[in-house]
C-alpha cells in the first residue's frame, strides 16, 4: 500500500522498458538495482562458484545492453532476464569445461617455491585461528562473513537478528582481529575472492556509459560485447582499492534482500597449499592379461550387470606389517562445542590396526569387470558429520551415484571436496541445515573430503566404475560380491603404499580368499 507523498517503486517491466527506448545508464543502473540480487541467487545454483556467478550477472548485464531491443514490453521482464542468465551461465560452465586439465598439461613455467606455498597456508591459518578465537558472539558472525562470504543480510537471516545488529557485531570483530591480524585487508581478500555486486554494477555501468557515449558518435555496436573485468582476472587490480576500503565495502546497507549465498550455496574455493597427508595417488593401471581365464571358472557373460549375476565371493583381508604410528588424540578443544560432543579422547583415524589387521582401506576389482556395463544404483551413500568427525572416514560409491551429506551436529561445518578428475565443491552446512546432495561423475580413487573449519575433519571416497569394491572394517575384512570369474583385486590406503595387486579366480558359487599385507617402514 503506498502512502500519502511516496511513490511505487516501478517495476522491472517499467525500467528495462525505459532502457529499452533510452539506452540511458540511469536506467540501467536502476534496472540492476531492483534485479540483480534475485539474478545473483539464480545464478548461484547455475555455475559453481559466487566468484563464477558474479562474472555471469555482468556478462548478463552486458548481453541486455546489446540485445535490450528485443524484450518483448508486454511480457514479464524477470522471465526474460532469468532466460539471459540461464544462457550466459551456460556459457561460463562450457567454458569451464573447455579448460585444460592442469595435470596433463606440462607446466613449462617454474614450479612454485614450497616456502611460498606454506608461507600462504599459514597466513590462511593465523587469521582462522584468530577468528575462532574471537568470542560470542563476534566469532559466529565473523566466520559467515569471511570465511563463507555470507553477506551482513543473508547473515541477519541465518542468525534471526536485526541486519543493523550483524553489521554492528561485524564491525566490532573487525577491529578485534586488528589487534592480531597486521594485514588483515589482504588476508580478508584473500579469504573471499569475489568483487561484491556493487563492483560488478560499476563495471557494468562502466560498460554502459561507454556505450552512450560511443553511440553518440555512432560506434555503439563496437563497445559492446566481452568481459570487462572478469572476477579472477581482476583480483590483482582490484586489491589495492579494495583494501583501502575494506570496512566500507563489507559494512555498507547496499547488500539487501539476500543478494549473498544463501547457507546452503557453495562458498569461494580457497586457494592452499598441498596437505603433508595428502594420499597416495592410485596404484597405475595393470597390463593386459596374456593368459586365458580358468577352466574351472563359468565363463563371464558380456552385457548390462544384474546384481543376480553376482554369485561368487572373493573375501579379502588387510594386514600391517611392523609397528604402526602413534595416533595423536583429535584437539576437539579447538572449537568448545565440538569438545561437547566428545567425552572421551578420540585418536586420529589415519592408521586404525588392531592385532596387526588394518581397517579403512579400500578393496576394488582393478581389472574382470570391465566386459559389462553398469547403471549406478539410485540408493543414496550417507556421509555424516557426527560428533565433528566424519563418519565413515573412508567410503566408496559408483559414479553417478548420489551421495548425500548431513549435519548432525549442533555446530556449523563445511564440506569441501578435493578430487583432481571430478568437480570440486564447497559447501557451508549450518546445524540442522538439509543434507547436501552430490554426485561424482567419474571413477577416481582417494577424494579427499574436509571441513575448512575443523581442520582434523577428513573423509576419503573411492569412486568406481562397477559395483565391485568395499572399504575393511575393524577387522580388516571385505567381502566382494561378483559373478564367477577371474578378476585383479587391488588395495588402497590414504597414508600407506599399497602392495601388488592379486590375480583371483572364482567358481560359481564358491569363495575364493586374497590378502594383503601393508608394510610400515
Amino acid at each position: 500500500m503506498t502512502t500519502a507523498g511516496t511513490r511505487p517503486a516501478p517495476t522491472p517491466e517499467a525500467l528495462l522498458g525505459a532502457f529499452r527506448r533510452t539506452g540511458n545508464p540511469r536506467d540501467l543502473a536502476a534496472l540492476f538495482d531492483a534485479t540483480a540480487p534475485d539474478l545473483f541467487r539464480l545464478a548461484l545454483h547455475l555455475v559453481p562458484d559466487a566468484a563464477t556467478a558474479e562474472d555471469v550477472l555482468q556478462e548478463t548485464f552486458l548481453a541486455v545492453m546489446e540485445h535490450a531491443g528485443e524484450y518483448d514490453p508486454g511480457r514479464p521482464a524477470l522471465p526474460w532476464l532469468n532466460g539471459v542468465l540461464r544462457n550466459q551461465a551456460g556459457i561460463a560452465r562450457r567454458r569451464e569445461a573447455r579448460r585444460p586439465d592442469p595435470d596433463r598439461v606440462p607446466d613449462r613455467a617454474a614450479p612454485p617455491d614450497p616456502a611460498d606455498l606454506a608461507a600462504g597456508a599459514e597466513e590462511r591459518a593465523h587469521l582462522h585461528g584468530a577468528m575462532l578465537r574471537l568470542p560470542e558472539p563476534y566469532r559466529g558472525v565473523a566466520l559467515l562473513r569471511w570465511r563463507y562470504g555470507l553477506e551482513p543480510a543473508a547473515i541477519a537471516e541465518v542468525r534471526g537478528e536485526p541486519p543493523g545488529t550483524v553489521r554492528s557485531l561485524l564491525h566490532r570483530a573487525l577491529r578485534k582481529l586488528k589487534v592480531e591480524m597486521v594485514a588483515l585487508p589482504a588476508l580478508l581478500l584473500a579469504f573471499r575472492q569475489e568483487r561484491g555486486l556493487d563492483l560488478v554494477r560499476s563495471a557494468v555501468l562502466r560498460r554502459a556509459e561507454a556505450a552512450s557515449a560511443a553511440a553518440g558518435a555512432g560506434a555503439g555496436a563496437a563497445v559492446v560485447g566481452g568481459i570487462l573485468m572478469g572476477t579472477k582476472a581482476g583480483l590483482g587490480v582490484l586489491g589495492a582499492a579494495a583494501a583501502i576500503g575494506i570496512g566500507w565495502w563489507m559494512m555498507r546497507d547496499g547488500e539487501v534482500r539476500g543478494a549473498g549465498s544463501p547457507p546452503d550455496s557453495p562458498p569461494a574455493v580457497l586457494e592452499e597449499a598441498p596437505a603433508k597427508d595428502s594420499p597416495p595417488p592410485p596404484p597405475a593401471p595393470p597390463e593386459p592379461p596374456v593368459d586365458a581365464p580358468s577352466r574351472d571358472a563359468a565363463p563371464p557373460t558380456s552385457g548390462v550387470y544384474s546384481p543376480a549375476m553376482a554369485t561368487s565371493v572373493i573375501r579379502v583381508r588387510t594386514r600391517l606389517e611392523g609397528t604402526p604410528p602413534r595416533m595423536r588424540p583429535v584437539r576437539f578443544d579447538a572449537d568448545p562445542e565440538c569438545g561437547k560432543q566428545q567425552s572421551t579422547a578420540v585418536p586420529e583415524e589415519t592408521i586404525v590396526s588392531r592385532d596387526g589387521l588394518l581397517a579403512n582401506a579400500v578393496v576394488f576389482v582393478s581389472r574382470g569387470a570391465e566386459r559389462w556395463t553398469f547403471r549406478p544404483p539410485e540408493e543414496p551413500v550417507v556421509l555424516d558429520q557426527r560428533g565433528c568427525m566424519y563418519v565413515p572416514h573412508v567410503f566408496t560409491v559408483m559414479a553417478g551415484q548420489p551421495v548425500h551429506i548431513r549435519n548432525s551436529d549442533p555446530v556449523m561445518h563445511n564440506v569441501h571436496g578435493i578430487p583432481r578428475v571430478n568437480r570440486e565443491f564447497n559447501r557451508s552446512q549450518l546445524k540442522g541445515a538439509k543434507e547436501i546432495e552430490t554426485r561424482f561423475e567419474k571413477a577416481e580413487l582417494g577424494i579427499i573430503i574436509k571441513c575448512d573449519v575443523h581442520g582434523w575433519m577428513r573423509s576419503f571416497a573411492g569412486v568406481f566404475d562397477h559395483p565391485f569394491h568395499a572399504v575393511t572394517d575393524g577387522d580388516g575384512s571385505a567381502v566382494l560380491r561378483l559373478p564367477p570369474g577371474e578378476y585383479e583385486v587391488a588395495v588402497w590406503h590414504e597414508k600407506l603404499p599399497a602392495p601388488e595387486a592379486q590375480r583371483v579366480r572364482v567358481g560359481e558359487g564358491a569363495t575364493s580368499d586374497a590378502e594383503f599385507r601393508f608394510v610400515v617402514k
